[in-house]
């Protein structure tokens, strides 16, 4: 046997990666050894076992001369590791022979280890005891001599084994008070409230990245899952926020604070492991009946609900049998037979008596008082975007004489819902005019109003009903609290409308694809892969059951401001006084936003229950598997009766807004907000609309027309728009007219006609524009021989004037009905024709100024000289008018000149 001190000449070749400790007689064989016979072959296999027992560099294996043994020290006796150390000699893994090291590592039975009481891996029943691994190394057994055992080589993917109960998922360094931590900008951004902490919101702000990283300390536990963390860059006095657990990442001991790191490395954390699975009070109840026999569980008459620890802590529920029924209806006819409308709206049957637009503006969309002097003053800011448009263009939608100063937003937004009407979609297609290239004509809603205060109107109508200090930030650093106003005041306009009994909760899309960017400039979008639209903006709403009105609007926002909101995680009424989830304050908040009566039901849209039976059957739709539509007359519970008939109320308004009205598909946008604002306004006309059908179809009224039967969503916005053709012009009749009558009266002046009495000339071809009948002013005659044209005479005499001064003191029609001449007074004269006397002309044809009516008389025009002979060396080929005479009139002087070509 070598020496474990000694090293032979031809010593093997080191083996890479293993630890120092190894024994060196049990890594050796001497020569002299191989015809020991077997008792030998045992010794030196049990050697070689033992060599492959991992260790560190102060503890080490001890290994005995036993044949075919080898003996497992206890490891929890500290004296027979002491023991075994003191007794083994370490070398370096140069000394490992690697032919001794693989056939011993061939030869063993890695199936047969199982885990002790500390979690270390030791030889099974079935097989021989070895030393224990310590907690860096690895426990290996001896086979038996007979055995030849086989290994299953494990895999290295991604896939953990399954983590067992109590065992806790790795998940990097916990967070906990004055840790450092580090939030992404994007995360801090929605936390902090602009008009509270405006330098900190500036601060932020001018980082355009959105990964960039703001490091800081752990102060506590804020609220629920939400941490207040002190930022270091933050000014003084704004430097703790609360902030979404899922949006701190820990740092390590010493790690390096970068200013951006991949977002990559955030997950690795949450995608290991599984969660160990535990078992709650709550579920042991469950679990402890659902054990009981078939028989047991049908014939038991009570259930308790644990929901502590307590023997008092429990909820006891009676169990009804198959022939026992709930006797109270819950839902008295009172209550049924009671008007959802608190206040009554002026309605009548015939269409042709109500005025819809008016309805529509007055009781189901927010007020647009001064929404207009608002949109001027946000046109009139350099920073505007549309501010060189108005400028140049002259663009007010405030109109200070009319009656109603606010009119042109009216009617952009009637705009916007007669839009869906039409078939082509977008501002730049609705203004076209003329054929187009199918059956329907181009909408031509340049004959409303111009394209240019449309695109004005779409630019600003996210920001009429926001704070000002919103008017120019940066659109992709703008918050929810830009249109949260605007919801609010629709909300305050359903809880005057509507008294609300029956609640149905649900929610809808307004949807939205971003393409650029992650959110496509919102704070946050959602997914629903359930809903038609499942990308977008989700609004959680209620809708009132007996009318179908929408009761009460609320935009999900980020987890941040969703914990901001009323009720989360409050304290509740359950005996424990535990926080209310987000689920239940969710569901307060719409009882609260809906206005729900004491005593009123609210359910969502999948509530069943199994109580009295209704005499009338609830009527289920399915589709067979031909495709044919058929029913399925259900029995359905007294109790819910109403819920059972109204459960697809909020489907069916998001079905008439998305598919039918497509008010999203007509106004195409890249700006976020106005999409929202866009589905605000169609879930408004749908309102009118299902207002409107309560009337018709009500329990007090029944009528039967055209309209009863066949009153979609899209005759609404035909009717909402019908006011376009009226009162809701973009001209401004109230104030004096853009034109040269001003504030003269109808008596003394009117438009020039033609001799069928019409103020327009003929159409040559059908697309082309209407002109007006103009003819040459009859006083601008003595001042100028430029053409003067207006569309306005006098009343009385029919002489073409104007009604402006052209830079004379006094205006053609001052100066007619003050003049004494018989040709320039008013009925002075009878005359055939409007021919201007030359004595009367009161300018120079050189230099156009104006001289006595003497002079001029004796004073011919001088004649306009000819234009100089062209040369010779220019080609005559080109001439173009070559052979034509053309003959010029200037004065009693007639000039004439001809080219002729080649």
């Amino acid at each position: 046997m070598v020496s474990p001190v000694s090293k032979p000449p031809s010593a093997p070749r080191p083996v890479e990666g293993l630890p120092v400790g190894f024994p060196g007689d049990a890594t050796r064989r001497d020569p002299a050894d191989d015809d020991a016979g077997p008792d030998s072959e045992v010794a030196a296999a049990t050697a070689a076992t033992a060599a492959t027992t991992t260790a560190t560099t102060t503890a080490t294996t001890s290994t005995t001369t036993d044949a075919g043994a080898a003996d497992v020290p206890d490891s929890n006796s500290k004296a027979a590791a002491d023991d075994a150390d003191a007794g083994a000699e370490e070398v370096l893994a140069a000394d490992v022979d690697p032919n001794a090291l693989l056939e011993s590592l061939t030869e063993f039975d890695f199936d047969n280890l199982v885990e002790d009481a500390n979690g270390l891996l030791v030889p099974g029943p079935a097989g021989q005891s070895a030393p224990a691994r310590s907690a860096s190394a690895m426990s290996v057994g001896k086979p038996l001599p007979d055995e030849r055992a086989t290994a299953t080589p494990s895999t290295t993917a991604r896939k953990e084994p399954p983590k067992k109960n109590g065992e806790k998922k790795k998940n990097g360094p916990k967070i906990r008070k004055n840790c450092r931590v580090k939030v992404k900008k994007k995360h801090l951004i929605r936390s902090i409230k602009a008009d509270e902490h405006k330098a900190a919101f500036d601060l932020v702000s001018k980082f355009p990245r959105g990964d960039r990283n703001f490091f800081g300390k752990v102060i506590g536990k804020a609220n629920g899952s939400l941490w207040s963390i002190e930022f270091d860059e933050l000014p003084l006095d704004s430097k703790k926020f609360p902030i979404a657990r899922t949006n701190i990442k820990v740092l390590a001991a010493q790690e390096t604070e970068k200013e951006f790191d991949r977002e990559e490395e955030e997950m690795i954390e949450k995608c290991a492991g599984n969660k160990p699975s535990r078992r709650s009070i709550e579920k042991e109840c469950v679990q402890e009946f659902l054990s009981l026999s078939l028989e047991e569980q049908k014939s038991a008459k009570s259930y308790a609900q644990k929901f502590g620890p307590g023997e008092g802590e429990a909820i006891q529920w009676t169990i009804l049998a198959d022939n026992e029924q709930i006797v109270t209806d819950a839902m008295g006819e009172e209550a049924a037979n009671k008007s959802p409308f608190k206040v009554d709206i002026p309605w009548d049957p015939d269409v042709n008596k109500v005025d819809y637009n008016e309805t529509f503006f007055k009781f189901f969309f927010p007020s647009l008082a001064g929404k207009a002097k608002l949109l001027d003053k946000w046109l009139s800011d350099p920073r505007c975007p549309r501010y060189d448009t108005a400028k140049n263009d002259k663009i007010v939608f405030h109109r200070e004489d009319d009656e109603d100063p606010d009119k042109l937003i009216r009617l952009c937004i009637t705009l916007m819902i007669v839009g869906s009407l039409k078939v082509q979609n977008g501002v730049e297609n609705l203004w076209k005019r003329g054929p187009s290239e199918g059956f329907e004509p181009h909408a031509n809603f340049g004959q409303f109003i111009p394209a240019n205060y449309f695109e004005c109107f779409v630019a600003g109508f996210p920001f009429l009903w926001c704070d000002e200090k919103y008017w120019y930030t940066d659109p992709k650093l703008l918050p929810w609290e830009v249109v949260l106003p605007f919801f609010d005041e629709c909300n305050s306009k359903r809880n005057t409308l509507l008294a609300v009994i029956y609640l149905l909760l649900d929610e809808s899309m307004s949807g939205w694809r971003p393409k650029t960017s992650k959110a496509g400039g919102l704070p946050n979008i959602s997914y629903e892969p359930r809903k038609p639209v499942d990308l977008g903006t989700m609004i959680r709403d209620a809708a009132e059951c007996k009318s179908g009105v929408m009761a009460f609007l609320d935009i999900v926002q980020d987890v941040v401001n969703q914990r901001r909101k009323k009720y989360t995680d409050e304290k509740s009424h359950l005996p424990k006084g535990e926080k209310v989830y987000v689920h239940v304050a969710e569901t307060l908040r719409q009882a609260e936003g809906a206005g729900l009566e004491r005593g009123g039901w609210l359910c969502g849209d999948a509530f069943f229950g199994t109580t009295v039976q209704h005499e009338t059957p609830y009527v289920s739709k399915f589709e067979d598997e031909f495709g044919h539509t058929n029913t399925k007359d259900l029995a359905r519970p007294s109790i819910a009766h109403m819920m059972y008939e109204y459960l697809p109320l909020i489907d069916e308004h998001n079905k008439a807004r998305q598919n039918v009205l497509a008010l999203e598909k007509t106004w195409p946008t890249k700006f976020g907000f106005f999409r929202v604002l866009t589905t605000a306004i169609g879930m408004c006309v749908v309102d009118l609309q299902r207002w409107d059908r309560h009337k018709r179809h009500g329990p007090n009224t029944s009528v039967s027309d055209e309209f009863a039967d066949n009153f979609d969503i899209k005759r609404m916005a035909n009717l909402i728009g019908k006011a376009l053709l009226s009162y809701l012009t973009y001209k401004n009749t109230a104030a004096p007219q853009p034109t040269q009558r001003g504030s003269v009266p109808a008596d003394s002046f009117a438009r020039i006609t033609d001799k069928f009495g019409s103020i327009h000339r003929p159409k040559k071809n059908v697309n082309d524009r209407l002109r007006a009948v103009q003819l040459n002013c009859y006083i601008c005659r003595q001042y100028s021989d430029k053409q003067q044209n207006t569309q306005w005479k006098c009343a009385k005499c029919g002489m073409p004037l104007h009604n402006t001064d052209q830079g004379r003191e006094q205006t053609c029609l001052e100066e007619h009905l003050q003049s004494c001449n018989p040709f320039l007074g008013c009925n002075l004269m009878t005359r055939s024709s409007w021919s201007l006397p030359n004595e009367l002309r009161k300018f120079s044809a050189a230099d156009d100024q104006c001289l006595s009516a003497t002079r001029t008389a004796s004073l011919p025009r001088e004649a306009t000289p000819s234009p100089p002979k062209r040369s010779a060396k220019r080609k005559r080929g080109d001439n173009a008018s070559g052979g034509v005479r053309k003959t010029r009139r200037s004065g009693d002087v007639r000039t004439t000149r001809s080219r002729r070509g080649k």
